[in-house]
């Protein structure tokens, strides 16, 4: 099973070095990223113009090398959760998250998903939101995915309001 470069660098105590994908989709992507010294690439759902099928492609190409991805949707796509994590995304970033209650939805959809399934077995909790209010509860933010202080201070995401595990 592939580990997942995003908790591996948390785990060696260095920040996860990502990019952000979000037009083009082709075999030779993933290798590039990868040589580039990238942990991680964020496939834009959101903004980008990728279906199912081709994150799915995606998803395939990224499995044969080192980096881990990860799908940004929209809170209106949590339903696209179950099916994302079905193709072999290591993780999802769900934007416009305004409320605890929002972000506990999206977790519990995605536990849900991953109960039973041992190609998911590295992930702990495999969500990121992003949201404008993360700051005024931060430890009801980080209960929902089980993240202590350290590790979000270690991965640099503690200090980015928008952006929190």
């Amino acid at each position: 099973m592939k580990e997942n470069s995003i908790r591996r660098a948390v785990r060696e105590g260095r920040a996860a070095l990502g990019t952000g994908l979000k037009e083009f989709a082709s075999r030779g992507v993933p290798w590039i990223i990868e040589a580039a010294g990238f942990d991680y690439c964020m496939i834009d759902h959101e903004h980008g113009a990728f279906d199912l099928e081709t994150i799915a492609d995606l998803a395939g190409w990224f499995q044969a090398t080192n980096v881990s991805a990860i799908v940004r949707i929209h809170k209106s796509f949590t339903h696209l959760v179950p099916a994302i994590l079905d193709q072999g995304i290591m993780g999802i970033q769900v934007s416009d998250v305004d409320t605890v209650e929002e972000a506990r939805a999206s977790a519990s959809r995605a536990r849900s998903t991953l109960r039973g399934r041992c190609a998911h077995a590295d992930l702990a909790m495999p969500l990121r939101f992003s949201s404008a209010h993360a700051t005024e509860r931060p430890s009801a933010w980080r209960s929902i995915c089980g993240c202590g202080r350290e590790q979000l201070t270690r991965s640099g995401l503690l200090n980015d309001h928008r952006r929190i595990f």
